[in-house]
């Protein structure tokens, strides 16, 4: 989702608030699906998963796009983040000279140890 120019504001998490559409809700399903796969890997095979990997989709429609984000913390942790975005001009969050849309952004954190908890949102800003 690299863009020369953007803008994102508004909520973009789907665990802090409920979807406010229909195609927003299932925009988060898919992000949220993703994070708990993602989740159950090991923090070695989080380390091998790639820098970052994106997936054209359509949702109702509508096209969409989804990244996964892999970064190596300066703690040992590896952060791990799924972010979706889709082509809407309802609600948008996210605008930039290739697209309006709504996008949505969750993560988790793995430590060496395998214990994986939520990102917290100092670490999700840049990705929302």
């Amino acid at each position: 989702m690299a863009h020369s120019f953007r803008i994102a504001f508004g909520p973009c998490s789907c665990v802090d608030r409920k979807p406010n559409n229909v195609l927003v809700g299932l925009l988060c399903q898919e992000v949220q699906e993703r994070l708990e796969r993602l989740g159950r890997l090991t923090y070695e095979q989080l380390l091998a998963h790639p820098v970052e990997q994106f997936e054209k989709i359509a949702i109702l429609k509508h096209r969409a796009g989804i990244s996964v984000i892999r970064e190596e913390l300066s703690d040992g942790n590896v952060l791990v983040v799924v972010r979706a975005l889709v082509a809407t001009w309802r609600w948008p969050t996210w605008l930039s000279t290739e697209v309006v849309g709504h996008v949505v952004s969750e993560g988790l954190v793995c430590s060496p140890e395998g214990k994986i908890s939520p990102a917290p949102k100092d670490l999700m800003w840049r990705y929302r």
